[in-house]
């Protein structure tokens, strides 16, 4: 039947499939492309409470990663509506990696220094528990830091950002573990080939595709 309880089951659901169709097939899969504007959708019916943060981040994530950056941009003001009068921990970085993808790198940086410092991602047995997405959100903050320190000019600390992100992925286990380190390796790869590097840039795409084969995740194999 209709109702509150039946909202949060279908949300819910929607969030765990999506998981492993991200993880599969990579944020293109057709399952969260149904999935995550549905929870959307859902989550506004329900009141927008800071309980369904992280069904909205898992949209959010998903209209990031297809270039839908005025929808990423929407979904982040209502999350941060949502947790503005609560007592939420989790820091919200959302600004921070859309600014990373319009090429606004200075705004950008500072909210993905602000995160990566933050208390709350660095949990060492993996992300929090309330975390919704198959990468670790500190390696994966870490990592983007990297080709946009290194656009500032600031190569020794882009290296350094570099050996921090993959210590993080390496030191994950399934599924975050497999799918962060590729995450990480893509940054890298993007980084180095902005440098010029293109054997370096040909072992991080390695490493990718080592992580597609082994773990049957085709995003990864193709993107390798």
């Amino acid at each position: 039947p209709g109702g509150e309880a039946r909202d949060k089951a279908e949300v819910m659901m929607r969030q765990l499939r999506s998981f492993s169709a991200v993880l599969a097939s990579g944020y293109a899969a057709p399952e969260a492309a149904e999935d995550h504007p549905r929870c959307v959708e859902l989550c506004e019916r329900l009141g927008l409470g800071p309980e369904l943060v992280p069904s909205l981040i898992t949209s959010w994530s998903y209209y990031l990663y297809a270039g839908n950056l005025d929808e990423a941009e929407d979904v982040n003001a209502k999350m941060a509506r949502m947790t503005s009068e609560a007592d939420f921990a989790m820091p919200l970085a959302g600004r921070g990696l859309v600014g990373f993808f319009r090429g606004q790198f200075a705004e950008a940086r500072q909210e993905m220094e602000a995160f990566v410092a933050h208390r709350w991602s660095h949990t060492p047995e993996g992300p929090p528990p309330m975390w919704p997405l198959p990468n670790d959100p500190l390696a994966a903050m870490t990592a983007h830091l990297v080709p946009t320190l290194w656009l500032a000019g600031e190569g020794d600390a882009a290296e350094e950002m570099a050996k921090r992100a993959l210590r993080r992925a390496e030191g994950l286990s399934f599924p975050h573990g497999p799918f962060t380190v590729a995450y990480v390796h893509s940054l890298l790869a993007m980084t180095r080939r902005m440098e010029g590097e293109h054997e370096a840039a040909a072992r991080h795409a390695q490493a990718m595709i080592e992580v597609g084969e082994a773990q049957g995740s085709a995003m990864w194999d193709i993107i390798g």
